[in-house]
């Protein structure tokens, strides 16, 4: 068995020595890869000894297998065993069962056979296959008295894994057997239950239930390897684009009316829904809101870049991480200094119990509107698709949903305000009634 060439230095006596040294003086572990055999390397440590170790990447998964100290150890030995202890870390076995076969004098012939010749006497004469071993699993990692939990691995478990791999001897499990149970699942969307097919979050689970499994009779010294492979190692999922549902803006004035004669609604809940609705901002713009972002003499909402949040974090306030300033209608002016003889006084104007509005609590109203419920972030196309639909210059409506590039000249900045203004009031009259 050959190893194959780096483009690392060879290790030599010296090498290891000056390694030693270095890691001694300074007090830290050092490691250094082998040029003269692939995956082989050794690690000094601070204390002053040395340790050659083989490290893969299995599966997106980076597993160290140390296994020879060094004098004891030689450069020319650990490089004739490394090409054994690599295909047999690939086939997963654990790094306890590999070094539990290792000493000074063994070839690697010898390494191999007896790691896998002990790996089959070890389960002899009986070996469980996958269906027993989940049912031991599952008794010991499952107590009676926590039945909510106990119930949730067994029926995926029992639905989609024992029917295809049960009756498999456990130490006898591919990686591939089970990457092709899998793998199908892995870019679907459905979810485990009725006649819909199973989707990347059951996959996911079965994937980790699996992994446990294997663990725990590593653990329990009954199999020296896991075969369940990284999640890396399964296909790519392309992400599932998420579509917030949206008011037409046809249908906004009957909102606003609704929304108006709803009594059932807060002073509070309602002014942000409507910054929403009439200035096309995002929800955490709403949510964490302070007084000291609005300019009434103006008639501005000066958004910074950042803030300081509820969690004592400085994050980004607006999406873009830039600072944006928007001109208000004179209807958002009166609702917001309407709201502001009741939350005054407080740090975030839309305050609900001493905390800022949620999104949930905008979510939870805008769902109940019939007979075209939406979200509060929707409401950012509505008003895209009425600037659209009225012949809004694309750079006024991407200013207005702060779209705008992060650096930009004082005239086209000045502009900017002044065409968003006379749109947004015009959005503002159509929404409240106050023009047709």
């Amino acid at each position: 068995m050959g190893c194959v060439m780096q483009q690392a230095k060879r290790l030599t006596e010296q090498a290891i020595k000056r390694l030693v040294s270095d890691a001694s003086y300074e007090q830290k572990d050092k490691s250094l890869k082998d040029g003269g055999c692939q995956h082989l390397y050794i690690r000094a440590r601070a204390s002053g000894t040395a340790q050659f170790f083989v490290s893969r990447k299995i599966d997106g998964r980076k597993i160290n297998c140390f296994f020879g100290k060094h004098p004891e150890f030689s450069i020319a030995k650990s490089r004739e065993l490394t090409p054994v202890i690599s295909r047999l870390i690939g086939e997963g076995f654990s790094n306890a069962a590999i070094n539990k076969a290792i000493h000074p004098e063994i070839n690697s012939t010898e390494l191999e056979t007896s790691i896998i010749g002990s790996s089959h006497l070890k389960h002899q004469p009986k070996i469980l296959t996958l269906s027993e071993a989940i049912e031991v699993w599952h008794h010991n990692n499952y107590t009676l008295s926590d039945k909510s939990s106990r119930t949730k691995p067994m029926p995926p478990l029992q639905r989609y894994i024992v029917p295809a791999l049960g009756q498999r001897p456990l130490d006898k499990i591919t990686r591939q057997e089970i990457r092709e149970v899998l793998t199908p699942m892995w870019s679907r969307d459905g979810q485990r239950g009725g006649n819909k097919p199973a989707g990347y979050e059951t996959a996911k689970k079965l994937r980790n239930y699996l992994g446990s499994i294997f663990d725990f009779f590593i653990d329990e010294e009954k199999i020296d390897r896991n075969p369940v492979p990284a999640m890396k190692s399964f296909p790519k999922r392309q992400p599932k684009v998420t579509h917030h549902k949206e008011l037409d803006w046809r249908e906004a004035p009957a909102f606003y009316k609704w929304l108006q004669e709803n009594n059932r609604i807060s002073l509070e809940v309602k002014t942000g829904i409507m910054m929403c609705l009439l200035m096309g901002v995002r929800s955490k713009e709403v949510m964490f809101l302070k007084w000291e972002y609005i300019d009434f003499d103006k008639g501005m909402f000066n958004a910074p870049a950042k803030a300081l949040f509820p969690n004592g974090r400085y994050e980004n306030y607006t999406k873009t991480g830039v600072p944006h300033d928007q001109m208000l209608s004179r209807q958002m002016i009166e609702l917001l200094h309407n709201v502001k003889t009741i939350t005054g006084d407080k740090e975030y104007a839309l305050n609900l119990k001493g905390k800022p509005m949620s999104d949930g609590a905008m979510r939870q109203n805008t769902k109940k509107y019939q007979p075209q419920p939406f979200v509060p972030h929707g409401l950012r196309a509505t008003i895209t698709n009425y600037l659209t639909n009225e012949d809004c210059p694309k750079t006024i409506s991407d200013h207005i949903l702060s779209h705008t590039p992060k650096t930009v000249d004082a005239p086209y900045y000045r502009e900017g305000l002044k065409q968003s203004q006379k749109w947004l009031q015009r959005w503002a009259d159509y929404v409240t009634g106050e023009v047709t």
